[in-house]
């Protein structure tokens, strides 16, 4: 990448905010990071109906790090910003026009991570929108470049840079990764499954030397998919583990749903699969419900819209760098395979509770879910060991449990 452009998902530039429009907005439930220069601004400011609001809700940040989050909006009692006026669009826009906003207001939903001197660019899905745009997209997910944003890279994540030779291999496996993931010709679980050999192998191949013949003693497997997805779909899941494994999903994710934009659908998930908030549910006797529900509502879904578990799984790929992120490269990929699983745990659970799915709430979950894994960098590193140790089962086999077969 040079200097004229980022790498950025095709649905990027095309994204608008629909403002009011919008089922929900971003100006709530979570910090509101103001800039040194629009701190600066807003306490100078003397617009009649915007400097009471400054006066009351703008504050110093005491755990600042640097010139962008130097201050921030104090929230009011629903949790909603004290710029909203009573259509829920901000009055700083509105009455100071959008060159007034602060860096974080005025790039919200779009996010840029650095390594080195390239830059990537990617919408977060905890924006309804840009869910919206990536995830009923039927064609698979493409990258192109898009024009820098100066302002947008003052919030850019750094990434760790890998020795060049090293970036390079591994820049290959990414792209391998988001090419195993978007053959259609396999089910998604059967993708991740095979995904998970890939990264063993790579992980077992003695450093970056190694990459090359692990990365192409893999390759002969995309003219095998076919017949591997044969294979697979011959394989039917212990319904009494699936139902095992959708209540330690749902007890390990219970502390982060009491509040926040998952709660009410995770009481939702919590009914629709059976559960109660006591322990002690008969496992035989909510398998079949479980199944009821996959053939009456899941299945229809993902046959309805196959790419949107696809486009989440490759959104996640892109935006958090894999397999650039970290050394540990299973580790990167267990917490992917988390996000799968809590995923189609959440659907089984909605679907049961709502007679059904359409996109507006599997956009709605997904959205809701974004917020939390975007903002609570450790929650899918700390939930794949936790099902492993509640099941005793490697995270790549409990793919195999929620697969959907006709």
């Amino acid at each position: 990448m040079n200097d004229a452009g980022a790498l950025a998902p095709l649905a990027y530039a095309a994204f608008r905010c629909i403002g009011e429009a919008c089922e929900d907005h971003c100006c709530q439930r979570w910090a509101i990071n103001i800039d040194r220069r629009s701190f600066a601004d807003y306490r100078r400011s003397t617009h009649p109906q915007l400097q009471p609001l400054f006066a009351a809700a703008l504050q110093r940040n005491p755990k600042a790090r640097g010139e962008q989050d130097y201050g921030r909006l104090t929230l009011a009692a629903d949790g909603a910003c004290p710029m909203l006026d009573a259509r829920k669009l901000c009055r700083i826009h509105a009455e100071l026009g959008p060159g007034a906003l602060s860096t974080t207001c005025a790039s919200f939903p779009r996010q840029a991570s650095r390594c080195g001197d390239e830059f990537e660019y990617a919408l977060d899905l905890s924006c309804p929108e840009a869910a919206r745009m990536v995830l009923l997209d039927p064609a698979p997910m493409a990258f192109g470049e898009v024009p820098r944003d100066p302002r947008l890279e003052l919030l850019a994540t750094r990434r760790p840079r890998p020795e060049k030779a090293s970036a390079e291999l591994l820049n290959d496996l990414r792209a391998l990764v988001i090419g195993l993931l978007q053959q259609r010709q396999a089910g998604i679980e059967t993708r991740l499954w095979l995904l998970g050999k890939l990264i063993r192998a790579c992980a077992e191949a003695g450093g970056p030397a190694g990459l090359p013949a692990a990365i192409g003693g893999f390759l002969g497997v995309f003219d095998e998919l076919p017949a591997i997805e044969q294979e697979m779909a011959a394989l039917r899941p212990d319904p009494v583990q699936r139902a095992r494994l959708f209540r330690a999903i749902l007890a390990e994710l219970r502390h982060d749903c009491q509040d926040g934009p998952l709660r009410e659908l995770y009481g939702e998930a919590m009914a629709g699969l059976g559960f109660s908030a006591a322990a002690g549910e008969d496992f035989a006797a909510l398998a079949g419900r479980h199944a009821a529900i996959a053939s009456a509502a899941v299945l229809p879904f993902e046959q309805r819209q196959p790419q949107l578990a696809e486009h989440y799984l490759v959104s996640q790929v892109f935006q958090s760098r894999f397999p650039l992120r970290s050394p540990d490269l299973l580790a990167q990929y267990r917490e992917l395979a988390c996000l799968h699983l809590v995923c189609r745990c959440f659907m089984f659970g909605l679907a049961g509770h709502h007679g059904g799915i359409d996109e507006a709430l599997a956009i709605r979950f997904h959205h809701a879910l974004s917020r939390i894994v975007a903002h609570s960098p450790d929650y899918l590193a700390q939930l794949a060991p936790a099902l492993q140790r509640r099941l005793d089962i490697d995270v790549q086999s409990l793919l195999l449990l929620v697969a959907l077969r006709p």
